[in-house]
């Protein structure tokens, strides 16, 4: 536990060692400070390790996965033939609601690295009851 006359953790004094992209990437979506949630799995997962969660809607769960991965993709994009194109990384989630969330927050942290961080979404255009794939 934190020593109660330690400063706040934000994400300007985080020491995750995320890259300063994604740090300021936090910082315009409005976030002053990460939450429990990725102040416990961040770490966790960078060092990797794997993760459980489970919390509430708004407790930054998508944040918590969704940076380590990008920091992991960026630190071999400036390595050792990391520049060389492909997947480095699949997302995949159960609805088409949240596969436009988390591609709307991976849209927002990857803001400061587009150059070097592409981001694709590919929700299904068919209803829940088979439609084999036919756009509504």
């Amino acid at each position: 536990m934190a020593d109660p006359e330690d400063p706040p953790v934000t994400w300007a004094n985080q020491t995750y060692g995320l890259d300063k992209r994604l740090v300021k990437a936090c910082k315009k979506a409005g976030w002053v400070s990460p939450t429990l949630v990725q102040q416990s799995a961040i770490p966790m997962i960078l060092s990797g390790r794997d993760v459980l969660c489970r919390a509430r809607t708004g407790a930054g769960k998508t944040a918590a996965y969704l940076l380590p991965v990008l920091q992991k993709i960026l630190q071999r994009k400036t390595g050792e033939g990391g520049g060389e194109p492909g997947v480095r990384a699949l997302i995949l989630v159960p609805t088409n609601e949240l596969c436009q969330q988390v591609a709307r927050q991976l849209d927002e942290l990857v803001y400061y690295c587009a150059d070097v961080v592409s981001v694709l979404s590919l929700a299904s255009t068919s209803d829940a009851g088979g439609g084999g794939g036919q756009k509504k």
